[in-house]
């Protein structure tokens, strides 16, 4: 990024210095060179807003366990699946290579709709860009089982992955997991813990 800032000024100032003293000639060269270079910065700008600024597929469906959402969480009972999945696929066309949080809500647009291979292309779609929620999103399919086979092993997996990455809900999925009598991880002491974990790291996120 600060490569391509640095061969816009040289490119500018290079031919600011080479210019024919002819006036008009000089003014034509230099109106050129200007708008080449505000190009570039608009460029640059406009990939810093996309990664930053809220989106409409932000507003559509951020998701509440997602630690770098941009605006209030939607519950999935109020997700506009349409909408969503239209406005988060404008919004990675912006930038796909950096666009896992978009992923992660037209996932949930597509889970609304009922398309659940969709849904999960796109969860996994974020977890190559390893965006941290996906982690937890697709963990917590695993565990529940409603849309894809249960997999206790898989679900551990990747919720314990989504808690190192920041994803403290990831700690209730934990205390769920070890709570749960079927499962090969039922374990009461280490379901109390992360309970309590998740207790407490929310408490903290609900101060900041």
């Amino acid at each position: 990024m600060q490569k391509y800032i640095i061969l816009c000024f040289i490119n500018f100032y290079s031919v600011l210095i080479n210019l024919r003293p002819k006036f008009y000639t000089m003014i034509i060269f230099l109106k050129s060179k200007i708008t080449v270079f505000l190009t570039c910065l608009l460029t640059l700008a406009s990939g810093f807003v996309h990664a930053d600024a809220i989106t409409s597929c932000d507003r559509s469906a951020a998701l509440l366990a997602d630690p770098q959402r941009k605006s209030e969480p939607v519950p999935f009972e109020k997700i506009d699946a349409t909408t969503v999945i239209h406005e988060c696929t404008e919004a990675i066309k912006m930038d796909p290579d950096n666009s896992g949080r978009f992923f992660l809500q037209r996932a949930r647009g597509h889970l609304r709709m009922g398309n659940i291979e969709r849904s999960l292309s796109d969860l996994n779609l974020s977890i190559e860009q390893n965006y941290p929620a996906a982690f937890f999103g697709l963990g917590v399919a695993f565990l529940l089982g409603d849309v894809v086979e249960a997999d206790y092993e898989e679900a551990s997996l990747l919720l314990l992955t989504a808690y190192d990455k920041g994803v403290f809900w990831a700690a209730n999925a934990l205390a769920h997991l070890y709570g749960d009598e079927n499962s090969v991880y039922y374990d009461l002491e280490k379901s109390e813990v992360w309970a309590q974990k998740f207790i407490l790291e929310k408490g903290v996120a609900s101060q900041k």
